[in-house]
């Protein structure tokens, strides 16, 4: 009998490792091909801003291009309603009896499999190949395969599953798709056709983001504009290096400095129409005065409802005690982002370093820096909160000590 295998999935976009499985799974088990199935209707996923399948079905033609075990297939696009994987099984084993199918799954599947429509059938009707993914370990995926193969054999059949072994890899389509809208590079996780076809179609950018720039780019100088973006793309790559979702810092970020266009008699006109209190030193130092302001701006002018965000946006300059994770990720970015000028050049890079792993000391060190340059430069105009705020990361840190 042929032997061929079947990658099915929204492929939303297809990637290296949907790629890297589909050839390992090939290669392993010595089968005849590989096909790369998108599914048209998902049943057990409701996704947002789904590329079209004309746009999936052409990004996987391009993605097995090359590779010539792979083959792009069309069946279940083709196919009108909810497609369910049992009832594609069945229908290519009525068609083509002579072939042995394996359907291959990545461990998020595997783990959600009883929920499936027809498991039972779907085990009957080919073999399963499993791997692992990222934190899930090769242990986990082996103990469950045997969950799966105990609880649906019967009547003298056993399932027959699979479990290949890749390496460790966590590459998403979800976090591709965050990643291009936020007009972050994606290369290194897609083939290269593949890219460029998105970028050329504008697939998965984000309307609100994109709005949001718009507006902020006619506001604000060329080089403001340009740091919020670096202080936005900064909190993301700093938010994954913490193992933190990424919407809401890059969100934070390129509005963090959005009510930075005016001058200090607009600021405090501004923030008077707006109802925010101001204290003495504020009303010296207007420059802290832009975040309270954008902080209102975000939630009034672009829609922002998630108080986190306005809290990071609003605290960005001076800090506060006791902040949130998108609080200190916000303060951190906007002093470490790349764009920034530094004296010292060597001074960034050692607090970039120390941000991936711990915020606490990053937001410490930042804060010492800082306060010590205030005190000396502006001694007499020296926030309440960024004072407030320093001692309690002082204490904090010398607790740890």
């Amino acid at each position: 009998m042929k032997r061929i295998g079947i990658l099915g999935g929204t492929f939303n976009p297809i990637h290296l490792a949907h790629i890297m499985l589909a050839e390992t799974a090939y290669a392993r088990l010595g089968l005849d091909k590989v096909l790369i199935m998108p599914s048209n209707n998902p049943p057990h996923k409701k996704i947002e801003g789904l590329a079209s399948d004309e746009d999936r079905a052409e990004m996987v033609r391009l993605a097995v291009e090359g590779h010539e075990h792979l083959e792009f297939s069309d069946f279940e696009l083709k196919r009108e309603g909810i497609t369910y994987t049992s009832d594609t099984l069945k229908l290519l084993c009525e068609e083509n009896p002579d072939t042995r199918y394996y359907f291959i799954i990545g461990a998020d599947s595997l783990f959600k499999f009883d929920s499936w429509h027809e498991p039972a059938a779907i085990l009957r009707r080919c073999a399963l190949v499993c791997s692992g993914r990222g934190t899930v370990g090769s242990a986990d995926v082996r103990k469950r395969i045997e969950e799966i193969r105990d609880r649906y054999s019967e009547d003298g059949f056993m399932p027959e599953i699979y479990y290949v072994d890749l390496p460790a890899t966590e590459i998403s389509s979800n976090l591709i798709r965050d990643l291009i809208s936020y007009e972050m590079p994606v290369e290194a996780y897609l083939a290269p056709s593949v890219y460029k076809y998105i970028l050329d179609r504008k697939l998965y950018l984000n309307a609100q983001f994109e709005a949001i720039k718009r507006d902020i780019k006619a506001l604000l100088k060329p080089s403001r504009y340009e740091h919020s973006l670096s202080v936005a793309k900064t909190a993301v790559y700093l938010a994954m290096s913490i193992g933190y979702e990424t919407y809401r810092p890059y969100l934070a970020g390129i509005l963090h400095d959005c009510a930075k266009y005016m001058d200090d008699e607009d600021m405090l006109r501004t923030a008077e129409e707006c109802g925010i209190e101001l204290d003495d030193i504020e009303k010296r130092a207007v420059q802290l005065v832009h975040a309270k302001v954008g902080a209102h701006f975000a939630r009034s002018k672009y829609g922002v409802e998630d108080e986190d965000i306005i809290s990071a946006i609003r605290y960005h300059t001076t800090g506060r005690p006791a902040m949130t994770t998108l609080e200190q990720l916000i303060y951190i970015s906007d002093t470490i982002e790349p764009l920034r000028k530094w004296e010292n050049s060597t001074e960034p890079d050692m607090i970039r370093s120390v941000a991936t792993s711990d915020i606490d000391r990053a937001t410490y060190i930042i804060l010492k820096r800082t306060f010590e340059y205030i005190t000396r430069m502006y001694r007499d105009n020296v926030s309440d909160q960024t004072k407030e705020t320093y001692k309690y990361y002082r204490e904090l840190y010398e607790g740890r000590k």
